[in-house]
């Protein structure tokens, strides 16, 4: 499958980086995610710096079980918008 890109924060949360089913690559250059298909522009939280896309980056917790990743939805409210998560 694609590769889907992860920002792990030191408190074990992260963004998980797709758009409309996009991966939507981290550019080095210009210190942001880039969306290839629609153009959207992400900070390295994941909060939109250009759209069109109208929404953050969706969250998931992650943890490591025996070398694997585990993903487990976010249901607790977005620390980055303070908002209930768009899938609650």
């Amino acid at each position: 499958g694609d590769p889907t890109y992860l920002v792990v924060e030191s408190d074990k949360t992260l963004a998980v980086c797709v758009h409309f089913g996009c991966v939507v690559p981290w550019n080095d250059a210009e210190n942001k995610f880039l969306c290839p298909c629609h153009g959207s522009q992400y900070n390295n939280q994941g909060k939109v710096v250009r759209g069109p896309a109208p929404l953050w980056l969706a969250l998931v917790h992650a943890d490591v079980d025996d070398g694997r990743v585990i993903f487990v939805p976010w249901v607790e409210t977005d620390f980055r918008t303070g908002e209930n998560p768009r899938w609650k």
